[in-house]
């Protein structure tokens, strides 16, 4: 399984940042890591517990896809559709406290680990596919 990164250590930095914060920032996309026709999309949203009584507090979330399937969901650059998959990744176990590279370690364990039981996810994300990331950013 080959997995590409669009994210970087300022990427990771920020959302840090936003998990670290008391107050509550928009829902926003960190970056994304793909392996084959599966993408995970990186991202922080409200948590809705209250945090040390001080608002609301950011967590870590994930929206994960997969291409060439016609849900409706959307369309990539190249034509290809694709759509939204189930949660996959339990994101209780990504290191948030480690390095950037201790990070993606995480997110990629979790996502094979994820992926393992489901033979057809599994091929998915083996399959040579890099449409997810816009070349010409």
């Amino acid at each position: 399984m080959k997995f590409n990164w669009n994210m970087d250590i300022n990427d990771f930095e920020k959302l840090k940042e936003t998990l670290a914060s008391d107050t509550y920032r928009e829902r926003d996309c960190y970056g994304q890591v793909s392996a084959g026709k599966i993408c995970v999309d990186i991202l922080t949203t409200e948590n809705d517990t209250n945090k040390d009584g001080k608002g609301k507090a950011n967590i870590l979330d994930v929206n994960e896809y997969a291409a060439g399937i016609d849900g409706g969901y959307g369309e990539l650059s190249d034509g290809t559709p694709y759509d939204l998959l189930d949660g996959l990744i339990d994101t209780g176990n990504i290191n948030m406290d480690g390095t950037f590279e201790e990070f993606k370690e995480s997110v990629e364990t979790e996502l094979i680990n994820s992926l393992k039981d489901d033979a057809d996810r599994t091929a998915w994300a083996n399959e040579d596919y890099d449409g997810w990331f816009d070349k010409t950013a």
